[in-house]
């Protein structure tokens, strides 16, 4: 019987995770790169994975498989499915390596080279009492201080019934609103605050005080049944080790999303068989919204922000129309989930991703930030700023702080996303920024010296595929690029 060791190799930057395949008789078969491998894992891999679990599952099974399965255990888990391996030995430390032993060891698999301490199910019990209580805790406070907030005597009750909107961010309200849509819009006001829209109301203020005090005295059993199958799918799809991660992520989430439920109901039983449009792409939002609309027979129509992941979602993604950004974006996803709701329209896309003409400058060099790994963009920038003989100037991701760029010298900073996206040398690592520019008459310049990066560009966002985005793997790429542009405005 064959096994398998994990273990890692550090570089200046990161820590790699690595595979060994060993025959009986000890001999090595396979030595290989499990993470940011495409030859190992590739977009198609990722596209054609059936997570084969037909329980019941939780409404927050596609955040799971987001945020813990993909990009922890996936890797382990595709490397022991084609090896067959029954025998598993972790040597040394890595962040992923205890998560993925849970799973193994939920799948009856042999793991060696841990502390068994920390695996052991003896644990398990008290830490899951634990978080069940804090949850429950957190959640009868969450709905109490919001009943408290959002006083009112009656429920929502629709004047006209018409065609809505579910916000949950920004800038889901900024690009359906660009639609020019005779839309209500039902946002969530922990996130956005106000919106500036005569026909917005928070989705708090959809439910009476009568209702607010029913969910009260019901959490604890609404928080027991939603806890039960969040265990029951976590337990299954990571293991013990990540379901205890899972119930303590959301444990802080539980009450809202109860909250959320209701004000969702209240507005489809007052909006039945009409459109219906959001923002969301696989969250526990955009589950429930489709599990409440086959009842009340409404038509959901995603815009989302953002691109698709190639990956594909237990509980799919929202909407039975769904706009991509993209052509190849929409063949891609048509093919994974084997439907035909994932259309691309270049004059949604234009409508969405087109700024206000500012007017005809000189084009600048920005480079768009990202705030995940911020390291990887001050690598680019100081290295950019080395042989630049211009400006660069910096656009941050509306995440990040100037704070943090305080101590880089020789960068201006553009505020405004309309005057940084047009008519410009847009440089970016992998982010929609790169699409956007395509409709500003801008340059679009992936750059991708960094291998996590040029990973992901690759394998995880069909929508960067496209042709008209030159990709650079360099800083020498970049600079004789630079060198050839005509840098007059087309």
């Amino acid at each position: 019987m064959n096994r398998a060791i994990f273990y890692t190799k550090s570089n200046e930057i990161s820590s790699e995770v690595w595979g060994q395949l060993i025959s009986e008789n000890d001999d090595l078969i396979l030595d290989i790169r499990l993470d940011n491998n495409s030859d190992f894992v590739s977009i198609s891999d990722m596209k054609n994975h059936d997570l084969d679990f037909k329980a019941d599952l939780s409404e927050f099974t596609n955040e799971l498989y987001h945020y813990y399965f993909i990009p922890i255990i996936f890797k382990f888990l595709h490397f022991q499915e084609i090896h067959k391996v029954q025998q598993i030995k972790f040597i040394g430390e890595h962040s992923d390596f205890y998560l993925a032993a849970g799973y193994f060891l939920e799948k009856k698999i042999e793991i060696h080279g841990l502390k068994l301490s920390k695996l052991k199910g003896y644990r398990y019990p008290i830490i899951r009492t634990f978080l069940y209580l804090k949850t429950q805790t957190i959640t009868a406070a969450t709905i109490c201080l919001k009943g408290v907030q959002n006083i009112k005597a009656f429920p929502y009750k629709a004047i006209v019934k018409s065609n809505f909107a579910l916000i949950h961010s920004k800038a889901a309200f900024k690009n359906i609103r660009k639609l020019n849509l005779e839309l209500i819009y039902f946002y969530d006001s922990k996130n956005l605050g106000k919106l500036p829209n005569k026909n917005s109301i928070p989705l708090y203020k959809l439910i009476s005080s009568i209702e607010y005090f029913k969910l009260f005295m019901k959490s604890l059993v609404l928080t027991h049944f939603i806890l039960k199958r969040l265990l029951a799918t976590s337990k299954f799809m990571l293991g013990d080790v990540g379901a205890m991660k899972a119930m303590d992520f959301f444990s802080t989430r539980v009450g809202h999303f109860i909250i959320m439920k209701k004000a969702y109901e209240n507005i489809f039983n007052e909006h039945q068989k009409c459109k219906f449009y959001s923002g969301e792409r696989e969250s526990r939002y955009g589950v429930l919204a489709m599990n409440l609309s086959k009842n009340s027979k409404n038509y959901a129509i995603a815009i989302p922000h953002g691109m698709a992941y190639s990956y594909r979602y237990p509980l799919g993604l929202f909407g039975q129309k769904y706009y991509c950004t993209s052509a190849v974006e929409a063949k891609h996803l048509n093919e994974s989930y084997n439907e035909k709701k994932f259309v691309f329209d270049s004059k949604i896309s234009s409508t969405l991703y087109k700024r206000t003409f500012l007017g005809e400058e000189n084009p600048k060099i920005v480079f768009f930030t990202e705030p995940r790994r911020p390291l990887v963009n001050l690598l680019i920038i100081e290295n950019i700023k080395k042989s630049l003989t211009q400006t660069l100037f910096l656009k941050l991701h509306p995440l990040e702080k100037k704070d943090y760029y305080k101590d880089v010298k020789g960068i201006e900073f553009i505020e405004n996303i309309d005057e940084a996206i047009q008519s410009n040398i847009c440089i970016s690592r992998k982010s929609t920024i790169l699409v956007e520019a395509l409709y500003n008459n801008s340059q679009s310049l992936a750059l991708l010296v960094d291998e996590q990066d040029a990973y992901d560009f690759a394998n995880t966002f069909p929508s960067l595929s496209d042709p008209r985005i030159t990709k650079l793997y360099s800083f020498q790429d970049l600079f004789k690029y630079l060198g050839d542009v005509d840098y007059s405005v087309t």
